[in-house]
């Protein structure tokens, strides 16, 4: 595994011909809408498969599966473009077989919201252990369901995901009717377990929220149903409730004052492990990059950056890619600073969950960039196939 960043006058072709690759797979790996248009600095990332299978005309994915011995969630991990679908063609080549994993075992949490492309779960579900479908709302000491959770509950059985339901929660009190409430909404529609996000009880009533997971701990336990929590990594007050596992999220807001890797989220993260048990915490890759204070996603960025001609330029310090241009804003002009994760980052990020022995990565299925998912997959064996 190799990060390539773009040079003038580079291009798909001349980028494969020197990694000894071939150019579909560039393309495929980094979903390059447009592979004519590189922006230079742009971070490539560059897999090179040990083993690859041309497709022939009498293929199917089902022959392919048997001849090389290979599970369903296997070719299609190493393959994200193809969706989970049988949609091979003659010539077309296919990852058979990358080098060993180096960081050992993870598990992945996929974050599903209302809206989601089908296409975009699809792809996202063999790299998979847990579904967390984010349709759930406390409404007074009741459960909310924001949209229809059936597609995503049936793609998870289909593929033998475990569908968690994720409830926000602004409350600072957990009545044991609230508790029943959660319990209910679990098992009527069919859900493994339960993800709570009670930020709000995280910063006000630490003990109450401890004791909250306590409770509905244990009574989803005695169900056999799993219990997740999230939790800021920038908050003083991390709760000690019981939890199966634990989303950490590290809030970025303005990516680019944040010092440096290390001194921001690695140390927020080993602070964490400290704090509560590294062994049941996700680490999230966030999928957005920052244009001022606001949100965007990274392949917008890097939209950006082609369209006004800019170079990405890329902090190793920081281990961020940035880049200004000027925008116009009421008929004046402003300069604009766009930051992002670099590959690089994600792949310190990564080396960080080994080092720290967490548990694995927590994403957002419709918005993760693909080539998260395969420097995942390049670093860790995974027991969702």
């Amino acid at each position: 595994m190799q990060i390539h960043t773009v040079k003038p006058h580079d291009t798909i072709f001349k980028i494969a011909r020197a990694y000894s690759v071939s150019p579909m797979k560039i393309i495929e790996n980094n979903d390059l809408k447009n592979p004519d248009r590189l922006a230079i600095g742009q971070k490539l990332l560059i897999l090179t498969p040990t083993r690859t299978y041309n497709v022939r005309g009498s293929d199917t994915v089902d022959r392919i599966l048997t001849r090389f011995d290979m599970k369903p969630g296997e070719l299609y991990r190493k393959n994200p473009y193809l969706a989970g679908e049988n949609n091979i063609y003659p010539g077309q080549i296919l990852t058979i077989r990358q080098n060993s994993p180096t960081l050992g075992t993870a598990y992945a949490n996929g974050y599903y919201y209302g809206g989601t492309p089908r296409e975009r779960l699809s792809m996202a579900l063999p790299y998979l252990t847990y579904l967390t479908v984010a349709a759930g709302k406390r409404a007074d000491n009741g459960i909310k369901l924001l949209f229809d959770v059936s597609e995503p509950l049936r793609a998870a059985r289909e593929s033998t995901k475990i569908p968690l339901l994720r409830i926000y929660d602004e409350g600072v009190d957990f009545p044991e009717e609230y508790i029943r409430a959660i319990e209910n909404a679990v098992t009527e529609e069919g859900f493994g377990g339960v993800s709570i996000a009670a930020y709000r009880a995280m910063r006000e009533s630490p003990k109450a929220h401890a004791e909250f997971m306590d409770r509905l701990a244990d009574r989803m336990h005695k169900r056999e149903l799993t219990v997740f929590c999230e939790i800021d990594a920038n908050s003083d007050t991390i709760p000690h409730g019981t939890s199966d596992g634990y989303v950490v999220n590290y809030e970025k807001c303005h990516m680019e004052c944040i010092p440096d890797f290390e001194a921001g989220e690695a140390a927020a993260m080993r602070r964490i492990s400290d704090m509560i048990p590294a062994a049941r915490c996700y680490m999230e890759l966030a999928p957005y990059a920052y244009s001022g204070g606001e949100e965007m996603l990274i392949s917008d960025a890097v939209d950006t950056a082609i369209s006004a001609g800019k170079e990405i330029l890329y902090d190793g310090e920081k281990k961020i890619c940035h880049f200004d241009y000027n925008k116009y804003l009421g008929g004046k002009r402003e300069s604009v600073r766009v930051a992002f994760e670099s590959l690089e980052n994600i792949k310190a990020k990564l080396e960080l969950i080994s080092e720290l022995g967490f548990m694995g990565i927590s994403f957002d299925v419709a918005r993760v960039p693909v080539p998260y998912l395969m420097m995942f997959d390049a670093n860790f064996a995974s027991p969702a196939i």
